[in-house]
């Protein structure tokens, strides 16, 4: 059977793609496709309900962990996670050797283990992907984007940040 990753194609294309044909119907094989098809398009309903998440989990985890723990060996970051969902120690390894390749983290050999750090702290990282995604955008996408962004916002963050504008506008004009 052919696997459709979409919502409205699945039992059209597990029906289909299944040996059941008009010559020999086999009500039991028919039976289990529809099962089959029908336990997935749960599966892919359910996940539809849930909001988007628009990062890696487990990089973002990751990230978090070492800017906690300032420096850390893998079983230290492995350390950091729900013991019911803690990832495998080569998972942890693959993840961070990965950040290390792309630049955000740094490691050295400590003993027998490497000792992972972040290469940029945590407001400089989200500026740096914040910017490198405005930057590909339209001018008006990139507007309503920071709209967006502040309206999500307290009070005091706000303030903080008419201020902060404010400053900038002065020693533009200056």
């Amino acid at each position: 059977m052919a696997v459709v990753r979409s919502t409205r194609s699945v039992s059209v294309a597990a029906w289909s793609s299944s040996k059941v044909s008009h010559s020999s119907y086999n009500p039991s094989e028919a039976a289990g496709v529809a099962a089959k098809t029908a336990v997935h398009s749960r599966r892919v309903a359910r996940r539809d309900d849930k909001q988007p998440s628009f990062r890696g989990d487990l990089q973002t985890e990751v990230m978090a962990a070492i800017w906690k723990l300032g420096q850390a060996k893998v079983e230290d970051v492995r350390a950091t996670q729900p013991p019911d969902r803690r990832s495998g120690y080569t998972t942890i390894q693959t993840v961070m050797n990965r950040l290390v390749k792309r630049g955000l983290l740094t490691r050295e050999r400590h003993g027998a283990a490497y000792l992972y750090s972040a290469r940029y702290g945590e407001a400089e990282y989200l500026s740096r992907a914040i910017g490198e995604r405005l930057a590909g955008a339209s001018p008006q996408a990139r507007k309503r984007a920071v709209l967006n962004l502040v309206d999500e916002l307290a009070p005091a963050e706000l303030d903080e940040i008419a201020r902060y504008a404010n400053r900038i506008r002065s020693r533009r004009d200056g």
